[in-house]
């Protein structure tokens, strides 16, 4: 039973410290500008985790709050706010912070504390809150929200916060910022893993469209799959011949996830026509 106790609070501690030191590091990186023809920026918060809901959503101690304040009231500036916001558990308590320096007269966010808030919003499910601050970031234009964006959407991929991811994908796209296809490619895999409805495979593939970004052979393998997952096999098998006409060559994921899909609804004419292309294409696929 003690062993079993010294696991249970160490395992606590670590998952406490994961959130603090992954938000901390991208407080560090945040300032430098980076290379945007990357997937994504250097601001991924790749070891971000879950924020424990139950510590999240309890109120904080008021005398607790009030210090900060009081504490803020002396040296309010964006980087000490950030640290006071890092600091900050409760996700309300720090919604009331953020939206007290909002009122005072000599301050300005930025995008860091933008960031943090728009964050600590979308880990605990706020959505509307978090929209809301991503509509704000952009109208105040902020420096550097595109990297800001790209993040955010990383962040909340890699922790399962899909409507989230969603959510602050459409509000890039508001923006004049046009990113990378690997940004809408990586959202659209994580759909399909987490068996996703096929409407939101669908809307990111949409928002892309919308921004003139054209899709290459990932995004077209991604919109096959959605499509035979959702039993569209015509329209995929459409959408596959052509692949041509958009610029694209089919590979070798492009037909195990056709024949695959294929024979699993029992259409083994039409898997064994791809298969006699896969020889006319020389395309070299997995054996199995």
């Amino acid at each position: 039973r003690c062993l079993l106790l010294f696991f249970a609070a160490n395992l606590s501690y670590g998952t406490s410290m994961a959130v603090k030191l992954a938000s901390l590091a991208f407080l560090k990186r945040i300032p430098k500008r980076v290379n945007l023809n990357a997937t994504f920026s250097s601001l991924s918060c790749a070891n971000v985790v879950h924020i424990n809901s139950e510590t999240d959503h309890t109120p904080s101690k008021s005398a607790d709050f009030e210090s900060k304040i009081q504490f803020l009231k002396n040296k309010l500036h964006p980087d000490i706010l950030v640290h006071v916001l890092d600091s900050t558990t409760d996700v309300n308590s720090s919604l009331k912070l953020f939206k007290w320096a909002s009122l005072q007269k000599t301050f300005k966010h930025n995008v860091d504390t933008y960031y943090l808030m728009i964050l600590k919003l979308g880990l605990a499910g706020n959505i509307e809150e978090m929209e809301g601050f991503c509509n704000e970031m952009l109208k105040e234009k902020c420096p550097g929200f595109d990297e800001a964006f790209l993040g955010l959407i990383e962040c909340l991929v890699r922790n399962d916060r899909l409507d989230e991811a969603l959510r602050v994908l459409s509000c890039m796209n508001s923006s004049s910022f046009k990113p990378s296809i690997g940004v809408f490619n990586i959202v659209m895999g994580a759909l399909l893993v987490a068996k996703r409805d096929f409407k939101d495979v669908l809307f990111v593939y949409k928002e892309m469209v919308k921004v003139g970004i054209v899709p290459n052979v990932e995004t077209l393998n991604y919109l096959l799959e959605a499509l035979l997952e959702d039993d569209r096999v015509g329209t995929a098998l459409e959408q596959y011949r052509r692949m041509n006409k958009k610029g694209c060559s089919p590979n070798s994921r492009t037909f195990e996830v056709l024949i695959s899909g294929l024979i699993a609804r029992e259409r083994i004419d039409e898997s064994l026509l791809l298969l006699d292309e896969i020889f006319e294409l020389r395309c070299e696929v997995d054996l199995s």
